[in-house]
C-alpha cells in the first residue's frame, strides 16, 4: 500500500514531486504517515506557500484508497522509475515524475 500512498503525495505535490515526494516519506517514516499529515507535512520541508497551497487544493483523505481500486479495476500497475521496462525515450519522458502508473502487467 506504500507505493499508493507515495503515488498520491507525488499528485499532490505536482511539478515538485521529483525532488520532494521521497523526502516528505522520509520526513516521516513512511508515505503513509507523510500523507496522514496533511498539508502540515508539506509546511515542514520548508517549501513555498504556493506548494504548500498546491498540495491542499489537490489534497483528498482517501486518494490511497481510490487510487489502489482504479488500478485493481484496471488492471494497471503503479511502478517507480526503477521498476520502468519501458522504451529508453518513453522512460526518459517520464523519469522526472517520480511515479506513474502503466497500463498492464509489469514484469518485475
Amino acid at each position: 500500500m506504500e507505493k499508493y500512498y507515495l503515488a498520491a503525495l507525488a499528485h499532490y505535490l505536482g511539478m515538485a514531486a521529483p525532488q520532494k515526494a521521497a523526502t516528505l516519506a522520509a520526513l516521516f517514516g513512511s508515505a503513509q504517515r507523510a500523507h496522514q499529515a496533511g498539508k502540515g507535512a508539506v509546511r515542514r520541508l520548508g517549501v513555498s506557500n504556493a506548494l504548500v497551497e498546491y498540495y491542499g487544493s489537490r489534497y483528498q483523505e482517501n486518494f490511497p484508497e481510490t487510487l489502489l481500486a482504479y488500478c485493481q479495476d484496471h488492471k494497471v500497475n503503479i511502478i517507480t522509475r526503477k521498476r520502468c521496462l519501458l522504451s529508453v525515450s518513453v522512460a526518459a519522458n517520464l523519469w522526472t515524475t517520480g511515479c506513474f502508473i502503466c497500463a498492464g502487467q509489469i514484469a518485475g
